[in-house]
């Protein structure tokens, strides 16, 4: 049986799904023995548990768990983590933390695999310490807009990148800069997408989607390039709206027509999609452009196959998707597109059709043809 080891940020049964860990769930289903390891963990995250987790992550810091046929789970729990501002100002200790772990040896099935696939920068001495015929690394976003002045994690990856066999990325704008920054390796461009078949089921609505007529979802992490003002500016100027937000709920005092209702795992959060009149992508590419403008966003393919339009703010790699998206430049025009659609339907096929385009079945088929192309 081949193997696979992917190596990412979030742990596996995190409400924020991420690529890989749709990849992880497709390979294990084509019959390959995948392990996901993700961040590290301390101890002292019990003192914070809802911000990290903790309560679901710690069952995964003892050993290898098989969560489904052929996927396995581990999280490494240390004193202290390599969180970026420690590395920033210790660069050894991105070298170091795991010395404070379990060591490999102990909680790993197998120290040889067919292929690895990389997306933290966060596991040199892990790739030391493993065999593989094949490293793929995979930078979901432009982690230059991520970290910024944190020289540390910037050398990493380009340590990561000089290693890698095969480079991909979800964003077109970032592989075509990847493939003139490295000329000698294989690059491929290698889409987000979506698990269409979820989205076939039948789902009950949402009880609190019928005390408004018009409502909009957004799904998905509240972070600094989440644009909360413009949200907040929206929702007074659409109070015909009721704004349902998917997240770790901040601590803001919000309009009364915006309802933060928490993390959805898994299915959970799917009749907020499709009963929804649409889905909105509120980032900020002004104040965060690096981060933002290669942002291939997995929530919109979500929204498509849900079979709602959306509204996103507008920036470089969307335009290059090409999707049957709204583009809304400011708030203005943002208010235009939602009063447009409280006296219009969109047709829902073309948006599913759409979507049908990008499952994640195809691409990560599509990943292991280039896998097999490579000579080993």
């Amino acid at each position: 049986m081949k193997s696979a080891l992917i190596i990412t940020s979030e742990y596996l049964g995190s409400a924020n799904e991420i690529g890989s860990h749709q990849i992880a769930k497709q390979l294990a289903a084509k019959g390959i023995k995948t392990l996901v390891i993700s961040f590290p963990m301390s101890p002292f995250y019990r003192l914070i548990q809802k911000r990290t987790d903790y309560n679901q992550r710690v069952f995964f810091t003892k050993k290898t768990i098989e969560v489904e046929k052929n996927l396995f789970v581990y999280i490494p729990k240390t004193v202290l983590p390599p969180l970026p501002f420690i590395v920033n100002k210790a660069p050894f200790y991105l070298n170091l933390w795991d010395k404070f772990s379990l060591s490999w040896q102990k909680v790993l099935p197998t120290n040889t695999f067919d292929f690895v696939f990389c997306e933290s920068l966060f596991f040199p001495r892990l790739l030391q310490q493993v065999s593989y015929k094949k490293l793929v690394v995979r930078l979901p976003d432009n982690f230059s807009g991520f970290w910024k002045k944190n020289k540390t994690l910037l050398n990493a990856e380009k340590k990561l990148l000089q290693s890698a066999d095969i480079i991909v990325t979800p964003s077109k704008l970032r592989a075509i800069e990847l493939n003139k920054e490295h000329k000698q390796k294989r690059v491929l461009h290698l889409n987000n997408g979506v698990d269409t078949a979820l989205y076939t089921n039948d789902y009950e609505k949402p009880s609190s989607y019928k005390k408004s007529q018009f409502n909009a979802v957004y799904v998905g992490a509240i972070s600094a390039w989440f644009d909360m003002n413009m949200l907040f500016e929206i929702a007074t100027l659409k109070p015909n709206w009721q704004f349902t937000i998917i997240g770790k709920s901040p601590q803001v005092s919000a309009p009364s027509n915006i309802r933060f209702i928490g993390e959805k795992r898994g299915n959970d959060k799917i009749p907020y999609l499709k009963y929804a009149n649409v889905g909105i992508i509120p980032f900020n590419n002004q104040e965060h452009h690096a981060l933002i403008n290669y942002v291939n966003p997995i929530k919109m393919y979500e929204y498509l196959a849900a079979g709602i339009p959306v509204i996103s703010t507008a920036w470089a790699e969307l335009t290059l998707i090409n999707a049957p998206i709204e583009l809304a430049k400011d708030i203005d025009s943002f208010v235009a597109h939602l009063s447009k659609m409280e006296t219009s339907t969109t047709p829902k096929a073309p948006l599913i059709e759409f979507a049908e385009k990008f499952n994640w079945k195809t691409i990560t088929q599509q990943l292991l043809t280039e896998i097999a192309n490579e000579k080993y």
